[in-house]
């Protein structure tokens, strides 16, 4: 697009190419042109048209973080510039939802090429007759081996300890977690009988059924490793009438919770930052994988918890597919205003 052209489309919507950050849509709202030196165009930021790449860091992978937000009003060399031919009707966030999607799709594509290459090069080594350890029976087997060991070490192992008057838990990894104010739930044995329970205080233990136990120095905890996951503490912080209503929102969708690919639970970086705080609110962000294709879920929540009454509870779970269709479910306690 050379400035000419651009000045006839000052107030329409053009498109930001930043490569690897992405690209992005926006309406044109001055050209720059000064003279010989390059032009250049005002764009005010509208929706988003493509995730930004993944980043690697040894093992850790991220998607670089989004370039412009909505209504963000930037400048940019006009080489970046291009002429949209259609109309872009959806706000930011459905326009991030989509981009989101579509990034899903390519990769399911990619792991089932993957898959294809695979199957091809196993036939290969079959008929060129080598190395038989390749073969697929011989790979479903490590896989079974593997999956095995995987359920055989479902819990995390802790040492109970005392330190600067504190009582802490430290597993195998000397990884330290502190017991005052803990949420998750423990497994114990004494006097050879299994105990679930929760941590009281001063360095005692209660179980599901009232029994306190106040360990030695060097006993040992076990907690389950799906505690540890986002989707499993959100599943437990919902009211049971607000999971029930969710759940049938997912049947509807052709979804279980095992279909959950990826869950960002905002609420739990709230809670275990809140330093005093009693209200929360934000969006946990769910997407889902099934039959019928990627379905995202917004989870809109507000928490007022008191010490002394009944906690303010609010919960919207909007459901959009990967074909543009949205459902809405909303529970609210009660005790909400």
């Amino acid at each position: 697009m050379d400035r000419k052209q651009a000045q006839s489309l000052i107030g329409k919507m053009v498109m930001i190419d930043e490569n690897q950050e992405g690209r992005f849509f926006g309406t044109l709202i001055e050209v720059i042109a000064p003279p010989r030196k390059t032009w250049r165009g005002k764009i005010e930021i509208k929706a988003v048209a493509e995730l930004p790449i993944f980043k690697e860091e040894g093992s850790i992978i991220e998607l670089e973080s989004l370039k412009y937000t909505e209504n963000e009003i930037i400048e940019c060399n006009g080489s970046k510039l291009s002429i949209v031919d259609e109309e872009i009707e959806c706000s930011y966030k459905e326009s991030l939802t989509r981009a989101t999607m579509q990034r899903w799709n390519e990769l399911d594509k990619e792991q089932n090429k993957m898959k294809r290459q695979q199957h091809a090069l196993t036939s290969f080594v079959s008929i060129h007759g080598l190395d038989l350890t390749l073969q697929d029976d011989y790979h479903a087997a490590r896989v079974d081996i593997r999956e095995n060991e995987q359920e055989q070490e479902h819990v995390v192992t802790y040492t109970f300890k005392k330190q600067r008057n504190q009582y802490i838990l430290i597993d195998g990894q000397n990884e330290v977690l502190e017991l005052e104010g803990c949420p998750f739930e423990f497994e114990w044995t004494h006097n050879g009988k299994s105990f679930i329970g929760f941590y009281e205080e001063a360095g005692t233990f209660i179980s599901k059924d009232g029994e306190r136990y106040s360990p030695k120095i060097g006993a040992a905890f076990s907690i389950d490793k799906k505690q540890f996951d986002p989707y499993f503490i959100l599943r437990n912080e919902l009211e049971p009438a607000a999971l029930e209503s969710f759940e049938k929102s997912l049947q509807s969708h052709g979804l279980t919770h095992e279909n959950i690919v990826d869950c960002h639970n905002a609420l739990l970086g709230q809670l275990l930052n809140a330093e005093g705080n009693n209200t929360f609110q934000g969006v946990n962000f769910l997407t889902f994988r099934g039959k019928q294709g990627v379905v995202m879920v917004q989870h809109h929540f507000n928490r007022t918890l008191h010490d002394h009454s009944n906690d303010e509870i609010y919960d919207r779970f909007e459901f959009t597919t990967e074909q543009g269709k949205r459902a809405i479910v909303t529970y609210t306690n009660e005790f909400s205003r």
